[in-house]
């Protein structure tokens, strides 16, 4: 590389956190494997994994201390006022304060007051177009060859009695149409059992219906990168022969899907730009919780402790999707067991059913596709299945079982596990002990960069660039305390999770590179002040780790630590590999987050 110096740059104060006790019974159990080889592995994952299918420096750009109580209303601090907007310089100095890392708003929402500033200026009776996002072959895709004999119509224009929304949303309401994105609705589908979150995903009081106060302008919210993001869209709707081409309402009257559908393809550039996806990641932005994604084949032979989970976290109203895999057949294709390769889905219940034969554990999977699409399991206890006939019709009621084209069936957890490839988890705080339940405790964010030639060192591999990296030390204050007279469990210490997200934007996936392989490892230190080297490195290992580096928008670390002061190190595979990204720990005990260290290869 050349000539080089080697430099600190800090610029966020310490921030000591507070403990709360829990809110929610929505959790999540996450945690990673660890890898204790001398050669860090990559693993990226197959595009039949998923459905449907940032260059600046890295200092923190701000940090924050959070209760499960803000995380659950979806409550998100801003950097003063910044956080978006701050640009760093050469050597990696945020333009972000630490006085704006102090500053929180228990319901500020970026771009919230645009909706307002809009509305006022608007005529009597005019309605809105939106200049950002116009009814135009840009908006569909990123591609030079758009869909076909597209007209764009505005939602009155579809039906004489247009409405936003009747009667509430349902799982029934959602049909996904012609657009590649059911990890998206699966996800949709997952969180309408939580009335705040669609509320907070759809702010009520929109209206289509009510023509005097009908304007043409929506808002919808996703979670980005730390930020509930309030975004605005018109109701031109892209059509075919007077026909919605894309998601669009069971009822046919109903808006709602297709202007949710729209303002996340905003947020992402094109309708286009969200073909193909994972379902963690859209559960993410529609919650802002924490989520873990499982390969079925993982669990082969314990299947019975995977059942386990699901059953608890179903219980405790976790967020629960699952998808099949591509294999070799063509996208979206359907099989003769009446699901869909390559295709995410919802769980709407996981529980046993008495049978004369005796417990049996089923799985109750929702089909984004809607109502009238004829792709429902076929097999054991499907909605056709005779083994339902053995079973009184008041406990078939009771258990919640429906004979109708909806979309949603049951299946035994055998099959479950023979024919998906992946299931999801999330909820709105960490669940520790693995009960399905959200645990008190604290949860620090802070947010940085990679940048090539400067801290973007890559995996361990080559040390003396690892550890380049930016360095992030924390001290754990005290461990959980074993009362008197009882014998101290081998777990006993801070449960710790900590999940690493980067920034990836999919607006032009066609000349964008795809997500970095990322990782983290947490190393016991001494003076936090003090970041580790290369030399010290080589004499010792991580405590924990992320495992295999994966293409992924995030990755997990569970670990149990004693108290002490600790090192987190997030890294690309590869070195010289830019992005942003930001670290979410979460403690059961009081933890300080110190000052980062972001020792830099800076070329002279």
């Amino acid at each position: 590389m050349g000539n080089s110096c080697s430099c600190s740059h800090t610029t966020v104060t310490q921030i000591h956190v507070v403990t709360t006790q829990p809110v929610s019974q929505l959790c999540q159990t996450a945690g990673a494997g660890s890898s204790k080889q001398p050669h860090i592995p990559v693993e990226t994952r197959p595009v039949s994994e998923r459905h449907d299918e940032a260059d600046r420096t890295g200092t923190e750009l701000g940090l924050k201390a959070k209760t499960w109580d803000q995380i659950a209303g979806g409550i998100q601090a801003l950097l003063d006022g910044r956080e978006r907007d701050s640009e760093p310089d050469l050597c990696g100095q945020s333009g972000a304060s630490s006085r704006g890392a102090a500053k929180q708003s228990e319901d500020k929402v970026l771009n919230s007051a645009r909706y307002q500033e809009v509305l006022s200026e608007l005529q009597t009776g005019e309605l809105w177009k939106d200049p950002d996002f116009p009814p135009a072959p840009a908006s569909l895709t990123y591609e030079e060859v758009p869909p076909p004999a597209i007209q764009w119509l505005r939602a009155s224009q579809l039906h004489p009695a247009a409405c936003f929304m009747e009667d509430g949303v349902s799982k029934g309401d959602i049909i996904q149409g012609e657009l590649g994105d059911c990890w998206f609705w699966a996800s949709v589908a997952t969180i309408l059992h939580s009335r705040r979150l669609i509320e907070k995903v759809i702010p009520p009081g929109q209206t289509i219906s009510e023509r005097e106060i009908y304007t043409g302008l929506f808002r919808f919210r996703f979670w980005q990168f730390g930020s509930w993001v309030e975004v605005l869209v018109d109701d031109f709707l892209p059509t075919r022969n007077g026909r919605l081409i894309y998601a669009r309402s069971a009822a046919g009257n109903e808006f709602w899907p297709s202007l949710l559908e729209k303002a996340f393809a905003k947020l992402h550039g094109s309708f286009r730009a969200i073909e193909g996806g994972w379902t963690l990641d859209a559960l993410t932005d529609l919650t802002g919780g924490v989520g873990e994604m499982y390969r079925i084949r993982d669990f082969t032979g314990r299947q019975d402790q995977l059942y386990s989970h699901l059953a608890t976290a179903s219980r405790k109203k976790a967020f629960i999707a699952c998808g099949t895999s591509r294999q070799s057949e063509p996208e979206q294709s359907g099989r003769e067991d009446g699901l869909v390769a390559g295709h995410a889905y919802s769980i709407t219940a996981v529980k046993k059913l008495t049978t004369p034969r005796g417990k049996v554990p089923l799985v109750r999977i929702l089909n984004p596709w809607g109502c009238g699409q004829s792709m429902e399991w076929t097999g054991d206890w499907s909605d056709d299945s005779p083994l339902w006939d053995e079973i009184p019709l008041w406990t078939r009621e009771s258990f919640g079982f429906t004979k109708k084209e909806d979309g949603e069936f049951w299946m035994k957890f055998d099959d479950f596990c023979e024919r998906f490839a992946n299931v999801t988890v999330l909820t709105l705080g960490p669940d520790f002990d693995c009960d399905g339940s959200t645990d008190a405790g604290s949860l620090l964010e802070v947010k940085g960069r990679w940048v090539s030639g400067v801290n973007a060192g890559g995996c361990r591999n080559n040390l003396p660039m690892y550890t380049s990296n930016p360095q992030h030390p924390i001290t754990i204050l005290e461990t959980n305390t074993v009362p008197s007279g009882q014998e101290a469990a081998e777990d006993e210490g801070c449960s710790v999770l900590v999940c690493l997200l980067q920034n990836f934007n999919r607006g032009n996936r066609r000349l964008e590179p795809r997500m970095n392989p990322i990782g983290m490892q947490v190393y016991k230190s001494g003076d936090p002040k003090t970041p580790l080297t290369s030399a010290l490195l080589v004499r010792q290992r991580e405590v924990s780790d992320s495992g295999p580096y994966v293409a992924q928008r995030s990755v997990n670390l569970r670990c149990h630590l004693s108290a002490g002061s600790y090192t987190i190190i997030p890294s690309t595979f590869s070195p010289d590999a830019p992005g942003d990204y930001m670290l979410r720990i979460f403690t059961e005990s009081p933890v300080q987050l110190h000052q980062g260290h972001h020792l830099s290869a800076c070329p002279l």
